[in-house]
């Protein structure tokens, strides 16, 4: 399994929760990590943007570190790679992808990939 999918599923659920570790997490981490190599891959010709950190991400990990907050700001940054035509929002949003997946250990998801990863 790709060592992205694994962090995101431990990501996936509150540190004071059960991680409901499965199958389907997996799968579903999967889909997640794709999702956003392929929207970068489609904007890989827009450069990045001079941003600071996005602040429903920052918000999210503020708040007792939801991680499972964090993971959906970050989805509203790929919908910003995905369907905005403005490219300084998208290397703006590409800028605070590259921040957020740092700070989650998740810099290698960020960018698209070549080989196995």
């Amino acid at each position: 399994v790709d060592r992205s999918a694994l962090r995101v599923a431990l990501l996936s659920t509150h540190y004071r929760q059960p991680l409901p570790w499965s199958d389907r997490l997996i799968e579903q981490s999967k889909s997640f990590v794709a999702s956003f190599r392929n929207a970068l891959r489609k904007v890989e010709h827009v450069e990045y943007q001079e941003a600071e950190g996005s602040s429903e991400f920052i918000d999210a990990l503020s708040d007792d570190l939801n991680t499972p907050g964090a993971l959906a700001a970050l989805g509203q940054l790929r919908k910003v790679l995905t369907t905005s035509s403005d490219t300084h929002a998208v290397g703006r949003a590409k800028q605070q992808l590259h921040i957020a997946g740092e700070m989650l250990g998740l810099g290698f998801m960020m960018r698209p990939i070549t080989g196995s990863g």
